[in-house]
């Protein structure tokens, strides 16, 4: 087309043949666009990447290819070189997602050995269910995913330990205990035994007290006993 608009005008022109790859003269019809392309950020920084790691090319030169310094060509290549090539793919040109948030993404990324996983399974849910249609939704479901890491799951609270207390004659349970994360609760169950309600809530601190003595016996009975068993071993071995 050039040509052709040069003959037109009568204008002669200088032609360089050079023996190029495809990849490279690709990669050189990409750099001589980017005058005339709006590219965005992230198409931007995948070709300096491939500037350098493809084509061979010296990080310098991407300064003048970009018209840009030292400090945004490292951010370029960076970003271009972070993130896998198929959910670049996947995610397309993302127009309105400038550096920070690629910036973020690659953050994510490099810090977060789960990030990619969690990219994967959203990529495979999606294209299982739908896939958002524009580039822009496509990315923030990605930026999302690799860093709004989820919130741990609360420990389910554990369901009580509830027992029913039977007394012979009585129809019914008459108390019922409840063993919970603070201790045990004792519920008297309605009027089984009428006036026994009544009994309990005035006379609680003498039950308990009761309750209390009583395991005290059976621990010194216990004590004792093991101690009469382990006299009987000593006899066992002496024989």
């Amino acid at each position: 087309m050039r040509l052709a608009a040069c003959k037109q005008a009568g204008l002669s022109m200088r032609a360089e043949i050079q023996d190029l790859e495809h990849r490279d003269l690709v990669l050189g019809q990409e750099i001589e666009n980017i005058a005339y392309d709006d590219l965005t950020y992230i198409e931007r920084a995948r070709l300096a990447a491939r500037m350098v790691d493809e084509a061979g090319r010296q990080p310098a030169e991407i300064d003048s290819a970009f018209s840009c310094g030292q400090t945004d060509r490292s951010r370029y290549l960076k970003i271009g070189r972070g993130i896998p090539t198929d959910i670049l793919q996947w995610i397309g040109k993302a127009p309105c997602a400038g550096r920070p948030p690629w910036e973020q993404l690659v953050t994510a990324l490099e810090s977060d050995e789960a990030a990619e996983p969690r990219i994967r399974q959203v990529l495979a849910a999606a294209n299982d269910e739908e896939r958002p249609s524009t580039s822009d939704d496509r990315f923030n479901l990605v930026y999302r995913a690799a860093v709004e890491t989820p919130k741990p799951e609360k420990a389910k609270p554990r369901t009580p330990e509830v027992r029913d207390i039977y007394v012979d004659g009585v129809e019914g349970p008459v108390a019922r205990t409840r063993r919970t994360s603070e201790g045990l609760e004792l519920i008297i169950i309605g009027e089984r035994k009428a006036g026994f309600l009544a009994y309990a809530a005035e006379h609680g601190q003498e039950i308990v007290h009761q309750m209390m003595r009583h395991y005290e016996r059976e621990q010194d009975i216990n004590d004792m006993t093991e101690g009469f068993e382990d006299t009987d071993e000593l006899t066992r071995g002496d024989q």
